[in-house]
């Protein structure tokens, strides 16, 4: 096919763009990451930017095609950027102020009157456009042109496409694995695309084939505000509640479970129910009242992974495959991954990274593609090193004037050895480490990362004390040597776990020797098996420490403070090395050490 590149561009939950050349996505970003605002909804023109110049540093020609996931969208969560700056308490009243009013009360409510404050329209749409679409018959088609014509500015790009978000979910779950496509159930689960949350799909083929599809399959929904209703930020924080839920007394389990149960089931491919809710908070609400939080949580998990596992049950069944790929937001739900592939029906499964929204700029582009009848040739992802990255002298630029300011806190080593970093992390130093291509998604793979030594005692509570500030209950994960993920990991059927998607239980020797880096409830991990191929520096960092320890595994969590998009510059670094205790970061061959606290040099 015409080896042309072609531009993907989500706009809302985290916008983003992606570049496809030569049958493979060649460079993807999230806006959060240039705007440093977490989960960013603008429109990603900081993105695109960066796309388009990584065509010119790279002589690839400059996309003539952009294609958009979602033909429908609420332009006024747009024009709030309301996952980015909405707090917990913005959406308790929008539950109370909106939700409750509309459907409770049948009132006529608008989010622009109860949230004047968020609306900062000039840096987000014209005033006029907004009239219009406060005043359009159809607002959802009206924002989808507007959505188009922002691309206006980009003279390269002469055709615009809009895919069905559904669509691009499963095609991002199918043609970013490396499953034999005519052999793959593909399944999509969200809170909701533009008809359905949860579809069902495989390839004949040639394309895409859709089976089925769920206006009601609300497990995604009813996690979203439970995550709420347990004080915590919907669209964000469930992963949290997932954490939490392994600490649960079964007991108390079961008996909260029986308030998700009465609501909607699954039986004989159809999504049925007992109790219709009329919401998904305020009917939990009231039901809930009293019941632990811990025995909230679990039970909320215990629901999810029941109602998924019997869809993947059914349509395994019915549809004679097993093999399976995932994506959607709910496919980040690691815990229930795992019980899919503990299936008896199921014998392999491969979760795509990043599967929600933000994912949906490469999905985009697949979709279409297939759509199109170009699919033939897409190359599975082999990684997800998709951002920019920064030359030697680039860093040493920055470096150098960063120390200008802080010669007095820090010492500077240049051409430092991979042993020499392995030593610091054995020895139990925290490290920073900015290195190659920044990933894509919500995932740091070693490129952007914080590591330690997973063997140390109190390694999880001194990084929450002087970096991250997480929640006591939440684990880091293992970056584990592929030679030695078989010690580790508890995986008969072999599954592949590049990207931290799929939690898997744990041996009695990785309990011993890599505990920093387990869930301290269950001692599962969310691995992510390291080879040569894919990050040769990072698996020779790891087996260095192997070699000075024994150990083939690093504790590894994002480069980022709390509430902070990952570091995407050097500049973004340097703030993680004043504004917290880390010990020191490394910036492809260049370390920084603090020396105030007396932490001694390396030599050499």
């Amino acid at each position: 096919m015409n080896h042309s590149s072609i531009l993907g561009v989500q706009v809302a939950i985290t916008s983003g763009c992606a570049l496809y050349y030569k049958n493979q996505i060649v460079f993807a970003i999230s806006e959060e990451r240039c705007s440093k605002i977490k989960n960013e909804t603008i429109f990603p023109h900081q993105s695109i930017q960066r796309a388009l110049q990584f065509c010119e540093e790279n002589d690839i020609p400059l996309p003539q095609i952009a294609v958009f996931p979602s033909w429908n969208l609420d332009f006024e969560h747009y024009l709030l950027r309301r996952e980015c700056t909405f707090s917990i308490k913005d959406y308790l009243k929008e539950q109370h102020d909106y939700w409750y009013k509309r459907l409770y009360l049948n009132m006529s409510v608008k989010l622009k009157d109860i949230f004047p404050d968020k609306l900062n329209i000039d840096n987000v749409l014209p005033q006029d456009v907004v009239k219009d679409l406060y005043q359009s018959d159809d607002p959802k088609v009206l924002f989808k042109q507007v959505r188009a014509n922002q691309l206006d500015r980009y003279p390269c790009i002469k055709s615009k496409y809009f895919v069905n978000h559904e669509y691009a979910h499963a095609a991002y779950a199918l043609y970013g694995s490396p499953l034999t496509k005519e052999d793959a159930l593909i399944i999509a689960i969200d809170g909701f695309g533009d008809d359905a949350n949860a579809s069902v799909w495989t390839h004949d083929g040639n394309s895409l084939i859709c089976h089925k599809k769920y206006t009601n399959f609300n497990v995604g929904r009813i996690y979203r505000y439970i995550t709420l209703l347990l004080g915590m930020k919907p669209n964000e924080h469930e992963h949290k509640v997932m954490g939490l839920a392994a600490y649960a007394d079964p007991k108390y389990v079961n008996e909260a479970v029986k308030v998700f149960e009465n609501t909607w089931y699954f039986e004989d491919g159809e999504v049925k129910y007992k109790d219709l809710p009329k919401d998904s908070y305020f009917y939990f609400k009231d039901r809930l009242e009293g019941v632990r939080f811990d025995s909230i949580a679990g039970a909320l998990q215990k629901y999810t992974e029941n109602m998924i596992l019997d869809l993947v049950r059914y349509w395994a069944k019915k549809l004679n495959k097993r093999k399976i790929t995932l994506s959607g937001g709910v496919s980040l739900n690691i815990k229930a991954n795992m019980m899919i592939g503990e299936l008896d029906e199921i014998d392999d499964i491969f979760v795509p990274a990043s599967g929600g929204d933000e994912s949906l700029c490469i999905g985009a582009i697949f979709s279409w593609l297939d759509e199109n009848n170009k699919s033939s040739d897409i190359q599975p992802m082999q990684h997800m090193y998709l951002g920019n990255a920064y030359s030697i002298n680039e860093i040493e630029k920055r470096v150098a004037l960063f120390i200008k300011d802080h010669e007095d806190k820090y010492e500077i080593h240049r051409n430092i050895t991979t042993s020499k970093i392995a030593q610091l992390i054995a020895d139990g130093k925290i490290i920073g480490r900015f290195a190659g291509r920044m990933e894509f998604g919500a995932r740091a793979l070693g490129n952007r990362s914080i590591i330690a030594n997973p063997n140390k005692k109190n390694i999880v509570r001194m990084i929450n004390a002087k970096i991250k500030k997480r929640d006591f209950w939440m684990p880091f994960t293992t970056s584990v040597l592929d030679f030695k993920a078989v010690d580790y990991l508890i995986n008969p059927k072999k599954f592949k776990f590049p990207f931290m998607t799929i939690a898997c239980k744990t041996t009695t020797k990785a309990q011993n020797e890599i505990f920093g880096a387990l869930h301290s409830g269950d001692f599962t991990t969310r691995p992510q098996i390291v080879t040569q191929e894919t990050n040769p520096s990072y698996w020779e960092l790891i087996n260095e420490f192997y070699q000075i320890t024994g150990i083939g595994a690093l504790l590894n969590t994002s480069l980022n403070l709390s509430g902070l998009p990952i570091c995407e510059s050097p500049e973004d670094v340097f703030h993680v090395l004043v504004s917290s205790d880390i010990d020191g970061v490394v910036l492809e061959n260049t370390l920084i050490l603090k020396t105030a606290k007396g932490v001694e040099p390396p030599k050499g």
